[in-house]
């Protein structure tokens, strides 16, 4: 029976001076500064000892971080460093290279909990689920933020819009102020097409009520919420949010237009590129896709979506030698993104090449082995006569 790994010591900040650097993922830096105080440590962002950068911390405020730490001696920490310090996870849960198995990219989780791709990514952006961690600008999500989606994946099978599942977990979250995470920490269930909170009498509808009925939210009460989302890299622009809105709304054309202008107001990030070349490529516009997907690929050379899904495209178009380079150079970035090995095998038997695909297909096995994916992965296995539980 292998040891017990001891308690971190209750102690094990004291007398040290942090400074908090960028966004943190799992809780705000208030609670944060709240948990190094507890642990005897203390603020001090003119003088730290001690660096601790938050999960999504930008690029720039990362190097900049890191360049001050080195110049000053002070030690640098991750966010999920921090944590697995004071005892708080355990050993690896948020390190995305030693866990990844675990976790789940965005693409990974809609299938799981059968979403359209559009749905969880508006959910991360409005904070209702949260990454666990990230590899660059991948956001990888663990069970229990699957347990958030599944629930309102349900929601979404049920008929309500995304408007109105906004408009509820909003309501849910101001009815309940003492819980961090409403939606996450509750005892809920759908019923009859309704959000209930499960108590110990009775249930009750989000509010607090016997009973939420579920309607539509009208097109003002929808506006308002779209202000409320949390667009990452960039402030929204009202010409942003309005074709954030017509893409989750369907309109996928007149999204497209409204971004193009949006992008127009400013100097496009390459955000704003891999956006453009999402809907572009969804819409069948493939030509186009590919050249803005290049676009995003110029501006950030890192951005790990991009490159996989540059590589889909150009497959798509005939250019397989290129579509392979383009995904390779995610692998060579970040080996164990599990995304970028399934569709390297899958261009790999588009184009008849199993003996290729194989590698590919195991390893992802290897990292994902409960991936909505795993067994298409398996049944490409069997072309090259391997064992599907390799």
């Amino acid at each position: 029976m292998p040891a017990e790994t001891p308690a971190p010591p209750l102690d094990v900040l004291s007398g040290r001076r942090l400074r908090l650097v960028g966004r943190f993922v799992g809780v705000s830096k208030r609670e944060a500064s709240a948990a190094v105080e507890r642990r005897g440590g203390a603020i001090d962002d003119a003088a730290p000892d001690l660096v601790v950068i938050g999960e999504a911390a930008t690029t720039a405020d990362r190097e900049r971080a890191v360049q001050e730490a080195a110049a000053s001696g002070a030690e640098c920490w991750s966010e999920s460093e921090l944590w697995r310090q004071l005892g708080l996870v355990e050993a690896d849960p948020l390190l995305c290279e030693g866990a990844v198995r675990r976790l789940y990219s965005p693409a990974m989780l809609a299938d799981l909990v059968g979403a359209p791709l559009a749905a969880v990514q508006r959910w991360a952006r409005r904070g209702v689920i949260r990454p666990a961690c990230w590899v660059q600008r991948l956001a990888y999500f663990d069970f229990e933020e699957a347990r958030v989606a599944q629930l309102l994946s349900d929601l979404l099978r049920e008929g309500r819009s995304l408007a109105a599942i906004d408009s509820v977990v909003d309501r849910l979250a101001a009815a309940h102020p003492a819980y961090d995470r409403a939606i996450a920490e509750l005892p809920l269930v759908i019923e009859g097409g309704e959000l209930l909170v499960r108590g110990e009498a009775a249930l009750r509808d989000v509010s607090g009520q016997r009973r939420f009925d579920f309607d539509e939210v009208s097109d003002e009460d929808a506006t308002i919420v779209l202000r409320m989302d949390s667009l990452a890299d960039a402030e929204p622009t009202t010409q942003r949010e309005r074709a954030w809105r017509l893409h989750d709304e369907g309109t996928l054309d007149e999204a497209i237009d409204a971004w193009r202008l949006a992008m127009l107001e400013s100097p496009p990030t390459a955000e704003d590129h891999f956006v453009l070349a999402d809907w572009l490529y969804a819409a069948g516009q493939s030509v186009a896709a590919r050249e803005r997907y290049y676009a995003a690929l110029e501006l950030d050379p890192e951005h790990l979506e991009a490159r996989v899904n540059l590589g889909c495209v150009l497959s798509d178009l005939g250019e397989h030698q290129l579509a392979v380079a383009a995904v390779r150079g995610a692998l060579d970035q970040h080996e164990a993104y599990a995304d970028a090995h399934f569709h390297l095998a899958r261009i790999c038997e588009k184009h008849g090449d199993h003996e290729a695909a194989a590698p590919h297909w195991r390893r992802f096995l290897e990292i994902a082995p409960e991936s909505p994916w795993a067994e298409e992965a398996r049944d490409g296995l069997r072309w090259v006569g391997s064992d599907s539980q390799s």
